[in-house]
């Protein structure tokens, strides 16, 4: 089952719309929302490489930390039996909210 869902491109200040179709959960195509009173369908090549960004293995999908030089996944401690939970965005957004106050 494949639906289309409407969005603002991110990547510059054109903010084309673009219709993007789903595929059973995946990203199938990207293309020019018609409809857009702006862009009216049209949308630059940046915007039409937006499935190859969401789908890029090397993309940030979980807070990392840098230690010893190196990014790491963020684990707050807390564990469900004996893995550790990583962090959310939100958590590591309020743990750097206190870090910062410090400073």
């Amino acid at each position: 089952m494949s639906a289309p869902h409407y969005r603002t491109c991110p990547l510059c200040e054109a903010t084309c719309g673009l219709e993007i179709t789903v595929k059973d959960g995946a990203v199938a195509r990207i293309r020019g929302d018609r409809n857009d009173v702006f862009s009216k369908g049209f949308i630059c090549p940046k915007g039409s490489t937006l499935k190859q960004l969401h789908e890029d293995p090397d993309r940030l999908r979980k807070p990392l930390v840098k230690r010893n030089g190196v990014h790491v996944e963020v684990t707050l401690g807390r564990s469900v039996g004996k893995k550790l939970i990583a962090a959310s965005w939100a958590s590591l957004t309020s743990m750097v909210a206190v870090q910062l106050v410090r400073i």
